[in-house]
Parts: structure tokens; sequence; C-alpha cells
């Protein structure tokens, strides 16, 4: 089987009928192992606060910094205390076990302090294993991430009720545009190009046609994209060699195609510690230099 956990059943002109009579034969007697038996429907239930526009997220941060409230993430960042900024995104796949790889991949991120934001079936995924629970951040959130999102909530207690989550829902798959613009502003403030701010992207079961659109962009955006299920593109060396190492250099950003979930999310970090690292050189060596930063990436 390719699919975890199933069976295989291969279609062509040769044996399409012997193919759907296994399935029909499969099916009837996998109704007699069920039958009688009472749907299993998890009794569990999760505290979800959502809601986070760009404009809901700068308002949460003005109440740190009014006059530039991107920069109170920027200086996380750039302070050590945030790795960087993951967004999570892209729909569910049946070549995966149904969100492992989603909740995998955001556990051992916010364990690195990575802030991170979702969108569509990827932050759905998150909701209902309850990590868009503020209760969840003591949990699962390292040091930085935990100080980083008590601080922001202590500022708005006015307007929270119960305190940040561990990822800020910002929407549907398509206000992706949000995280394009939340990255845009963050290259602004740190006074670089985008390529260089220390922003991925994380598709851990894309599926749909869409999913190729917001990878593309992402990567055309210069980000980092991880992709959990792998496309029909390994077949050609030139293909996959585009994707994963031409587009760097043409984009700043590149695929990073990876099925299983942990190592993805340490290729996810250590992208964000690369960018962090050669952001501090450039800002180092135009402070000794006493030049203007190194904009390019």
């Amino acid at each position: 089987s390719k699919i975890p956990g199933s069976y295989h059943f291969a279609f062509d002109e040769n044996h399409a009928v012997e193919s759907a009579k296994g399935i029909i034969r499969l099916a009837i007697e996998t109704f007699k192992e069920r039958k009688g038996n009472a749907c299993d429907i998890p009794q569990v239930k999760s505290k979800v606060v959502a809601g986070f526009s760009l404009e809901a997220i700068l308002e949460l941060f003005a109440s740190i910094n009014p006059e530039k409230p991107i920069s109170v993430l920027t200086d996380a960042i750039e302070a050590g205390e945030l790795a960087g900024v993951a967004l999570f995104a892209g729909c569910n796949n049946l070549e995966a076990v149904h969100d492992h790889a989603h909740i995998t991949i955001a556990k051992e991120l916010a364990k690195a302090n990575v802030l991170m934001v979702g969108t569509g079936c990827s932050a759905q995924a998150l909701a209902k294993a309850g990590l868009l629970d503020p209760a969840s951040v003591e949990e699962y959130a390292g040091d930085g991430l935990k100080s980083f999102l008590k601080r922001v909530a202590d500022a708005n207690k006015d307007k929270l009720t119960d305190g940040l989550p561990i990822m800020f829902h910002m929407g549907s798959c398509v206000d992706n545009c949000r995280a394009h613009d939340l990255h845009t502003l963050m290259a602004e403030e740190m006074g670089v190009d985008v390529p260089k701010v220390p922003f991925v992207a994380t598709a851990p079961e894309a599926m749909s046609e869409k999913a190729v659109s917001i990878a593309g962009a992402l990567v055309a955006m210069g980000v980092p994209t991880h992709v959990g299920t792998l496309p029909p593109i390994e077949g050609s060396k030139l293909t996959y060699g585009i994707a994963t190492q031409i587009a760097y250099d043409v984009y700043g950003g590149y695929f990073i195609f990876e099925t299983n979930p942990e190592v993805a999310a340490e290729k996810l970090v250590a992208a964000l510690d690369y960018r962090t690292w050669k952001l501090g050189i450039h800002r180092n060596m135009a402070a000794k230099y006493e030049t203007k930063l190194c904009e390019n990436y």
C-alpha cells in the first residue's frame, strides 16, 4: 500500500475489472466485521482562540509599541527570544495519517520558539488537537515563545480573556495573503529584502491544486517552503533541482520535500537559524565598517 494502514488496488486497462471486484469483495467482508458496532466518535472538545487578521495582530503588538507595532515581533527575533515565524497552510491528504504531520511539526516548532501563524485545514488540525487553546502554551512552547506570548497577552488584558494561543489562526486558505503581508512588514522593519527574513512555511499534507499556487507564491516571495507529501517531480532531475535548489538562487525561497514530520521540523528550524545567523553577520559588519546594512539576500 502507498498509504499507511490501507489496501492498494492498482487500476489500469488490463486489471480494472479485477481491481473493482476486489474492492467490492473487501467492502462486503469489512462491512460484516463492523456491522452492529457503535461508531467511535471521540467525545473531545477543544477550546479555540482564533480571528487573528493582520490588523488584529498589529493591534495586539501596538499595546507594547504604538509607533511601530511590527517591531515587537522583529525585535524579539533579533534578540533571540524567537527563532522566527512559520506559516502553516495546506490541506489534509489521504497519503498521510490524518492531522499527524500538522500536529507533530507544530509541537516541534513551538518547542524551538517559533511563532506560528496558520490558515485553512492546517489551522483546523491544530484547533482539533487543542493547540489553539491558550492553555497549550505552557505544555508545548519553549521558554522564548512562552515569554513572548505572555508579554503580548499581559499588554492586552483588557482585550483578551484567556491569553494567546500557540498559533495565530489567520483565516481560510484564501487568506494566506495576510501571512504574505506580515512577512513584508517584517522585511520593511528589518530593512532587508523579503528572502532575508527568518520566515518559513509548511504544508504538511498538501493535496489540492490551490496548494500548488500557495506554495509557489511563497517560494517566489523568498520563503523556504516545506511540502509533506511528495509531488510527482522526482522523475526529472532538472525539475526537482529547480524546485529545491535553483529556486533559491532566483527567489531566495525554495521547496523542502520531506514526508517525515520530525525531520521536516528540523529542516524548518535550520532554515530559520541560517537566516537569523546571516542577518546577524550582516548587521555586525554594517556596524563594524559603518556602512549601510546589506539588503539583498
